[in-house]
């Protein structure tokens, strides 16, 4: 087990390095994907490797293995920069270990952790062939707006998501 002290050091690093996202992915016709998918992403980005790897460690309690990677190469005017990356369950249970220390991204983290307290769905998913409940969809596109409002560069987008979901297709 990962003691108190690291995984607040690790939550003071994700307050500032880190990013809680929810993806949308509109339904497509060619796949017969009738959902809109959602997912949960975490993700940690930062130009020194050490401290990314070590935030990995505290974070997956010991289990690392080494899921960090070069995000940008090094150039004459850039440094290189990595990025640690956790998505949907993982994502959601590292959001849970540091939600007790964040401060700068706990309203963010809170909403992910709304989102993926909702229903899974494994019959109906997060996307998929098999309609879901339009209560559920709205429910769903409604914390991906909210997670999204939360970001500070929300207000200066020029293509902000749309307000309304979108109506299921059944």
């Amino acid at each position: 087990m990962t003691n108190e002290c690291s995984v607040a050091w690790a939550a003071g690093i994700f307050d500032g390095e880190g990013c809680v996202s929810i993806g949308y992915v509109r339904p497509s016709k060619r796949r017969d994907i009738v959902n809109p998918s959602y997912r949960l992403t975490v993700k940690v980005t930062m130009g020194c490797e050490e401290t990314v790897c070590c935030f990995g460690t505290v974070v997956e309690q010991g289990t690392f293995q080494n899921h960090v990677r070069e995000s940008r190469e090094a150039t004459k005017k850039v440094n290189a920069s990595y990025s640690w990356v956790a998505m949907s369950r993982k994502a959601e249970q590292i959001l849970k270990l540091l939600r007790p220390y964040l401060i700068t991204k706990a309203r963010e983290a809170d909403v992910a952790l709304k989102f993926m307290a909702l229903p899974d769905g494994r019959t109906g998913g997060r996307g998929g062939s098999k309609p879901v409940d339009p209560v559920l969809l709205a429910e769903r596109h409604r914390l991906y707006l909210e997670c999204c409002r939360l970001k500070p560069r929300w207000r200066f987008r020029k293509n902000k998501p749309s307000e309304a979901p979108e109506p299921p297709r059944c």
